[in-house]
């Protein structure tokens, strides 16, 4: 442990930042608390610095989190992935980018979450978490789906896009005229099928799944 009090020294020359946190990894419990209890003790007294005690605490690997990322265990080793407090910071930021009553054009609209993706999934690329990207996608889907529901407004447009899609005459008037809620004609078979990931591909949305599998071939 000395060692280690020493190598936090020399890492950083004796300065730290105004706030500065780090984790610190062992193999038990006991083990942890033992280490929270030397390092505080350490910086408070030979740094002569204050330590949040709020803010430190001893957790699992898989409720931790740093920089954005926290672990998983397999039966054979430890995986990093992304925490879920994150894939909840990026799904708040994709609501407000497909807000309906936001008035810009859909063009402009990919744009500006293509930005947010890439920077993004760049970051968060190295961890495994395919699943998370999955409903991450699956949700902005649902998003632009109810956006483009929307701006056909009238029934009338709603029959003729629908018909460009493939469907049916007497399916579009039957979907063209239907009282449900956004949320649930987004989610409908129609709308799934024609309003798929192709289509929204083809107006140029960063397709986050097939950059993330490009990263991990063997997932």
């Amino acid at each position: 442990m000395r060692e280690y009090h020493v190598r936090i020294c020399e890492r950083l020359r004796g300065r730290f930042p105004g706030s500065t946190r780090f984790n610190i990894y062992v193999k038990t419990a006991k083990a942890a608390e033992r280490v929270k209890e030397g390092v505080g003790k350490f910086i408070e007294k030979k740094l002569k610095l204050r330590v949040n005690k709020e803010k430190t605490k001893v957790k699992t690997p898989t409720k931790a989190k740093i920089l954005g990322f926290s672990f998983w265990k397999r039966p054979s080793n430890w995986v990093i992935r992304i925490a879920p407090s994150s894939v909840i910071k990026l799904k708040a930021k994709l609501k407000v980018l497909t807000k309906r009553s936001w008035g810009i054009s859909m063009d402009h609209r990919i744009l500006r979450i293509n930005q947010l993706l890439q920077g993004w999934i760049n970051y968060f690329g190295i961890s495994k978490s395919k699943s998370a990207i999955v409903g991450i996608e699956e949700l902005l889907r649902t998003r632009l789906r109810v956006i483009r529901w929307k701006e056909w407004k009238r029934t009338r447009t709603k029959i003729r896009e629908l018909v460009k899609l493939g469907v049916s005459k007497g399916l579009a008037y039957q979907h063209a005229n239907t009282r449900k809620s956004y949320t649930r004609i987004a989610h409908s078979p129609i709308l799934m099928t024609t309003l798929n990931n192709n289509y929204f591909k083809q107006l140029g949305l960063f397709q986050l799944l097939e950059r993330y599998m490009s990263k991990h071939p063997s997932y």
